[in-house]
């Protein structure tokens, strides 16, 4: 059975994640249908919505989704609620994400040499990278194609 107030409901986000971390600025937002709403406000800000006069996107639609493109690096807050021509309903729980496009520093091994001829087993070593949190190493043969 289904509140038959509006007020009474609160959206349920089904994308993206909460606490998604990107590097693609398009991001899809869904949700699921509330009844008796007409249509959804969504809500996209920087500041934890302190100041909704100074909001990143402040958008309504009828649809159950809606793509849009971060305008920069950070961290986003979002959040939906639903509409019609009398009532409002309760936000959704705010949900973060993250967009971050630039791509790591690069490591520079420090040894072996390249194309150093060594015996197994053999140590690699890298400067580290400030904030990397892992590394992938990748170990190739002589013809630098072919994995071992």
């Amino acid at each position: 059975m289904h509140p038959a107030a509006l007020t009474d409901q609160a959206v349920q986000v089904s994308a993206p994640s909460n606490q998604l971390y990107t590097n693609n600025a398009l991001t899809q937002y869904e949700w699921l249908k509330l009844f008796g709403a007409t249509g959804y406000r969504l809500q996209l800000d920087k500041n934890n919505f302190s100041n909704e006069q100074n909001l990143i996107l402040n958008v309504t639609t009828d649809n159950l989704s809606y793509s849009y493109t971060l305008p920069s690096e950070g961290v986003y807050q979002m959040r939906v609620r639903a509409e019609n021509a009398t009532q409002n309903s309760k936000w959704s729980t705010v949900r973060t994400l993250t967009f971050d496009a630039t791509p790591p520093a690069q490591v520079n091994l420090s040894a072996p040499a390249n194309k150093a001829a060594v015996t197994k087993p053999v140590g690699l070593s890298w400067g580290a990278i400030t904030d990397a949190v892992q590394y992938e190493v990748a170990v190739y043969q002589s013809d630098s194609t072919t994995l071992y």
